[in-house]
């Protein structure tokens, strides 16, 4: 009698360990499964990251509009009211670009008033969070000078009108000319002097503070000069 035939016959191809066999298919398919999540869990985090983002720009962008809403609005208010108006804008959006104006023009109101320390407070707050290159920091950096300045605070005022001759600034004459008058305000002329001469020196496009500093320099030295050029 022959050999009784095998019932479960192993065919060439399915072999687990062959080089041409397809394997145990359950392995296979959780190797599949963990490169599949080795790829979706930064998709996914990518996707969160852009909706958080795309999210937070929608926030601000909205906040950005009401907030200068609330600045003009503002603005248009009787002088007794638009303090309070101004102080409740930058309550609610104080890191918008129109907060940052409210703060500035609060700062501008207490200046006008004579209330230096409020002033003070106000334009600093202004400065909180300002990039080094924004067009309104020299203004505001100015406007410390001259609260210091009037306070005979002049040291603190050096400070402030040295920072604000920003290179290229277009303010920087004006920065120059604050420096030349507090050192003579403090009897220095020779320092006086020095920065009217770099208020000279500089280009007359963004220089319409040059015919003062001559005639400033000028009253120092003795010299004939109309402040009119």
């Amino acid at each position: 009698m022959s050999e009784n035939p095998k019932l479960f016959k192993k065919h060439s191809g399915c072999s687990k360990s062959g080089p041409e066999g397809i394997g145990d298919p359950i392995p296979q398919w959780q190797f599949v499964k963990d490169r599949i999540k080795i790829i979706l869990w930064p998709l996914a985090a990518a996707l969160f990251i852009v909706a958080g983002w795309t999210g937070w720009t929608a926030y601000t962008s909205h906040s950005n509009v009401e907030a200068l809403a609330m600045y003009e609005k503002a603005m248009k208010q009787r002088p007794d009211q638009m303090t309070p108006a101004l102080e409740n804008l930058v309550r609610e959006y104080p890191d918008t670009k129109a907060g940052r104006l409210a703060w500035l023009e609060i700062g501008n109101i207490h200046y006008r008033e004579g209330k230096l320390d409020q002033a003070i407070k106000a334009y600093e707050s202004s400065l909180e969070g300002l990039p080094e290159d924004h067009a309104l920091r020299p203004i505001i950096l100015l406007s410390l000078g001259y609260c210091f300045k009037i306070k005979r605070d002049y040291s603190a005022a050096l400070r402030y009108f040295g920072m604000a001759a920003m290179p290229d600034g277009d303010l920087r004459g004006l920065a120059y000319l604050s420096l030349g008058r507090t050192y003579r305000m403090m009897g220095d002329s020779a320092k006086a002097i020095d920065a009217y001469k770099k208020v000279l020196s500089m280009d007359g496009f963004k220089n319409p503070y040059r015919p003062l500093a001559e005639w400033e320099k000028a009253h120092l030295t003795g010299l004939k000069v109309s402040p009119d050029g």
